[in-house]
């Protein structure tokens, strides 16, 4: 196995930090910490390069709030500008490193490979080979951030990195708290080289033809429940090797019977809808809207986002009952007529 050397000198130079600057202050220009960085931006970077060549480079505590989305969230916010672009400077440099260790049906924080393409490769798996993918097997890792093993993680991380110069700076940042901290950019990057020895496992060990990771959810399609009911087997041990382990609600079912609920959809071989809860917050929200006093473009603005889910999955029912809210006629397309 080829193992990295000499990245040190590739991350710490003012060209990758000023990279890294830039893409760390995306969407995030008017927040006040960013407006006093930028005040000073070369020194402020001059300074965070001599920490890191220095060795002096300690991350920041973070300051933790909780958040609903929908379900029950805490998650960490650092308040120092400077740590969150140290963490895309190590990822400008690790990331295609790390890439060459994935599957390539893992998804989540990976460069074009969102929910959506994660959406349309199971969507094409379901219609392509309806007789292998009679049943589905669904499970979700228990608080997987909270228990990710950090020596595990970092003897993981040396299988591939051999700079210990970075691998301190990055340890740094591992340490920091226990386990990952959801909210930290790199965390998802991390959490995937955790896993992506389970996922090699399972496909080459277990033999499973149609295997998707979404972070820390799994979905696993087979003509089987028997076998199926050996990966889930053959995984819980696995994760129980490195001190994590599989949700109470792991289950193994037909997927004509009730659809995958997974990742915002429910996907059937034929079809596939938007999840429940997604479309009653959809409806519930064009209903508020429709009682306010908008032009057509002030609506779509506020909607853009579902409408982001609406045009990847079945909703042309949906579209519909959302248009008649509204009061326009085919509300969705370019040339919608108010119908009032």
């Amino acid at each position: 196995m080829k193992r990295y050397g000499h990245l040190f000198e590739q991350f710490a130079t003012y060209e990758n930090l000023d990279l890294a600057e830039r893409k760390a202050r995306k969407g995030k220009g008017s927040r006040h910490e960013v407006r006093k960085f930028l005040e000073h931006r070369k020194e402020r970077i001059d300074a965070i390069l001599q920490q890191l060549i220095d060795g002096t480079f300690v991350p920041s505590k973070h300051k933790w709030k909780t958040v609903y989305d929908p379900k029950k969230r805490v998650i960490g916010v650092s308040p120092y500008y400077p740590d969150l672009i140290v963490q895309y400077a190590l990822l400008n440099v690790l990331e295609p490193i790390w890439m060459r260790q994935m599957i390539s049906t893992t998804y989540s924080c990976i460069k074009g490979r969102g929910i959506h393409a994660c959406a349309n490769t199971l969507r094409k798996h379901l219609k392509a080979f309806p007789e292998e993918t009679t049943y589905f097997l669904q499970l979700d890792i228990s608080k997987c951030y909270n228990n990710i093993n950090h020596q595990v993680l970092e003897d993981k991380i040396r299988r591939k990195i051999k700079d210990e110069r970075l691998l301190a700076v990055l340890f740094k940042i591992i340490e920091a708290e226990s386990g990952l901290v959801i909210g930290d950019h790199i965390a998802s990057w991390l959490c995937n080289i955790h896993l992506s020895c389970l996922d090699h496992r399972v496909k080459e060990i277990m033999k499973t033809r149609h295997y998707f990771r979404y972070a820390d959810d799994i979905v696993v399609l087979a003509d089987s429940k028997e076998y199926l009911w050996r990966v889930l087997d053959f995984i819980e041990r696995e994760l129980k090797s490195i001190g994590m382990r599989v949700k109470h609600n792991a289950h193994v079912r037909p997927v004509e019977a009730q659809g995958i609920d997974f990742i915002g959809y429910v996907f059937y071989h034929e079809h596939t809808l938007v999840r429940k809860r997604i479309k009653i917050h959809l409806l519930r929200k064009a209903r508020k809207l429709a009682k306010k006093n908008l032009t057509i473009e002030e609506i779509k603005q506020e909607l853009a986002g579902h409408w982001g889910w609406l045009k990847h999955c079945d909703s042309k029912n949906l579209q519909t009952k959302i248009s008649k809210i509204l009061g326009y006629e085919n509300f969705f397309k370019s040339d919608a007529r108010c119908i009032a």
